[in-house]
């Protein structure tokens, strides 16, 4: 019987110690968001995003701005869905509700966009400010996460960590019933 308490009670912390960030809904355009962390390029970060059924953040107002910036701090460099790669200095989302259309609110750093440099093509928020900045899409070493946004999300059903420890000791205790049985 000291096995099956045993196997109860590692059910029971494992079953306590799953935890996962979900996003965050913003009441200002009702899209959620999430901070992926990671140095992925722009493209790489571009097709994580998608993998999980968001875009890469479209930020469009200074609304949105301060809610990211409350929300999810400026501790860390975050790629944005913004680019001038069609047009050197015509900065535009590429995905999202609002792909393909140029920005109508920035929050750049000063002296961004860089748009005299080459390669400089892709927005990301920089570090300790959230302002932004331009910079080569190819360097994830410069961007350390990137920002999900879903115009609408369902959050996943999730299956409690302590439910296959569960299964597998319900099933050890009742293999060993029965092999008791057997031998009475």
């Amino acid at each position: 019987m000291n096995f099956a308490k045993t196997i109860l009670a590692a059910t029971a912390i494992s079953a306590g110690s799953a935890a996962s960030a979900l996003p965050v809904q913003f009441a200002g355009n009702g899209h959620w968001y999430e901070v992926v962390e990671t140095q992925e390029t722009h493209f790489g970060a571009f097709l994580g995003a998608m993998s999980l059924g968001g875009y890469l953040v479209t930020i469009t107002d200074a609304a949105e701005q301060a809610f990211i910036e409350s929300t999810f701090g400026n501790a860390a460099r975050y790629w944005t869905g913004g680019n001038d790669m069609a047009v050197e200095g015509d900065f535009e989302w590429i995905d999202g509700p609002e792909a393909g259309t140029p920005f109508t609110y920035t929050n750049w750093r000063n002296g961004a966009p860089q748009s005299n440099y080459a390669g400089q093509d892709h927005v990301f928020l920089e570090d300790g400010t959230g302002e932004w900045v331009d910079v080569n899409g190819n360097n994830g070493n410069h961007v350390y996460a990137y920002l999900v946004e879903y115009t609408s999300y369902i959050p996943p059903v999730p299956v409690p960590a302590g439910l296959p420890l569960a299964a597998g000791a319900l099933g050890l205790l009742a293999f060993a019933k029965r092999r008791k049985n057997k031998k009475a």
